[in-house]
């Protein structure tokens, strides 16, 4: 059996990491800006069909964990539906090349 060595990893200092994450982060957008695709719109009406539907317990009895933050989910879940509802994906993939 053949095995091949992978190279560890370059040490990068802590100004260089964020400096490159700050810098593919604003590319990513700048061509997701450029493209002018619509990737979703509103929807007024419902969909015919239901591709995919999952339902999970809201409260459950987790061991050390504090039921205040089973609450503080479904607050935060509230929240989403809100700003979600209505809003499809269109039937494409968005693609990007670097």
């Amino acid at each position: 059996m053949n095995r091949q060595t992978v190279a560890k990893p370059i040490k990068r200092s802590n100004l260089r990491l964020f400096l490159g994450k700050q810098y593919f982060t604003l590319r990513r957008h700048m061509l997701f800006l450029k493209s002018g695709t619509k990737y979703s719109k509103q929807s007024v009406s419902s969909l015919p069909y239901v591709c995919f539907t999952h339902e999970t317990p809201l409260l459950r009895n987790l061991k050390d964990l504090d039921m205040y933050l089973q609450y503080n989910k479904i607050t935060n879940l509230k929240i989403a539906v809100k700003k979600v509802s209505g809003v499809y994906e269109k039937d494409h993939i968005m693609q990007l090349e670097f």
